[in-house]
């Protein structure tokens, strides 16, 4: 659902390897750390809105039965 997260994700764990290869050590892990972080948003994000749409949707059906009469 949010791609740009995925990438942005990616983009910073190539960084790491840069990083590391560059023996900026400390760097790589913020880096690291940025990626991890990117990418379990990634994961979260989308489950949450599911979530909320699927709410909504059982929300009106719920509603929409109560208004016909």
């Amino acid at each position: 659902m949010l791609p740009a997260a995925g990438i942005v994700s990616i983009i910073k764990a190539n960084e790491v390897n840069k990083l590391w290869y560059q023996g900026r050590h400390d760097e790589a892990r913020k880096a690291s750390a940025q990626a991890r972080r990117w990418a379990i948003w990634s994961a979260i994000i989308p489950v949450v809105v599911a979530v909320g749409a699927g709410l909504i949707a059982a929300i009106g059906a719920a509603l929409s039965e109560y208004g016909s009469y």
